[in-house]
């Protein structure tokens, strides 16, 4: 455990200046293609037996930062894994609504109740008190999505 402790502080450590400094960076806006972002974060966060599909329109733009966004569905793919990897398939969905994308992952895992949903991207959060800092959550990985988009 004495060994994993300085890992451990430096991805906390790694978390808290990607949260302190997002808000401040100068972010390079441009339109990425959902698909090829999708794609690398699935290629980014899939285990062997993770069955992660991807329906999307081929042309379907968005405008921001791509490796914020790349760093947000791969935030969302890991947690789909972690939670309901399980329970395959997990689904990434995107379409036009306006002027905004929608992007949606579906799992048939065993969901967060109505109770929970609120708080999900809060700092330090966790639906599960089980979970430690040896499995490497620490509650950190949503509110970085939320503050990525």
């Amino acid at each position: 455990m004495q060994q994993r402790c300085p890992l451990y502080l430096k991805i906390l450590l790694w978390f808290f200046l990607n949260l302190a400094l997002l808000p401040k960076c100068e972010l390079k806006l441009r339109p990425p293609g959902i698909r090829g972002l999708v794609e690398q974060a699935i290629q980014r966060e899939a285990k062997n037996d993770s069955q992660i599909n991807h329906r999307h329109p081929v042309d379907l733009e968005v405008v921001g930062e791509p490796e914020l966004l790349k760093r947000a569905m791969a935030n969302l793919i890991r947690n789909a894994i972690r939670y309901a990897g399980h329970c395959d398939p997990i689904t990434v969905s995107a379409r036009r609504e306006g002027h905004r994308v929608q992007v949606t992952m579906a799992d048939n895992g065993p969901g967060v109740s109505e109770q929970l949903l609120q708080r999900l991207f809060d700092l330090f959060f966790r639906v599960d008190d089980a979970c430690t800092r040896e499995g490497g959550n620490v509650g950190l990985g949503l509110t970085i999505v939320k503050t990525c988009v």
